[in-house]
């Protein structure tokens, strides 16, 4: 929610919230709106892509996704990339207790907008945006990359079993420390 009430209150931003998710609607929705980013899951961007099915008139108003919740295949990108046009994608890591950790900011070089496009490189350039990833480093790896940890976030990566911190390629529990983090209310009447 945190998202949805900083665009609303700080920045002015009008959004489209639907209360149930459906492909179509969601992409009738787009094009009624002319809605410019969408923000869902991997799941829901991938099924409004099969619905389509390579007509995506419909969601030709958008510059940009953020996918959040959910691993991003290299598939998915990939047909993002190639049939939406887009100027950039985001991939966010986090959790509802822990927030958005992590950001992975994707500028696919789509020409929708000369001042869009001095806009985004401008932002890249002046490393306003912390996460900027090449497209290269998304279609190379197998699994999903999730940008780079925010600032005023700490993350470490622990064996389960043995508490011994783990390198960045390891399995483990994954620890976040941040201003982020939601707190613990211990509920127990006394």
């Amino acid at each position: 929610f945190g998202v949805i009430f900083t665009n609303l209150k700080v920045c002015n931003v009008r959004m489209v919230l639907l209360s149930y998710y459906h492909p179509l609607t969601a992409i009738e929705m787009v094009r009624k709106e002319s809605c410019r980013i969408l923000i869902g899951t991997p799941y829901m961007v991938q099924r409004m892509l099969s619905v389509t099915q390579g007509n995506n008139s419909a969601l030709s108003s958008l510059i940009g996704i953020s996918f959040t919740s959910a691993a991003v295949s290299s598939a998915l990108l990939h047909r993002v990339k190639t049939e939406l046009k887009l100027l950039f994608f985001m991939v966010t890591y986090g959790s509802t207790e822990a927030g958005a950790i992590a950001n992975g900011t994707c500028f696919t070089g789509g020409e929708r907008s000369l001042l869009l496009s001095l806009l985004f490189k401008l932002l890249r350039s002046t490393h306003l945006l912390s996460g900027a990833v090449e497209y290269k480093q998304f279609e190379q790896n197998s699994y999903s990359l999730a940008g780079k940890v925010d600032r005023g976030v700490e993350v470490r990566i622990r064996d389960v079993v043995t508490g011994i911190d783990q390198s960045v390629l390891e399995h483990g529990e994954i620890e976040v420390r941040s201003h982020r983090v939601m707190g613990m209310l211990n509920s127990q009447s006394s």
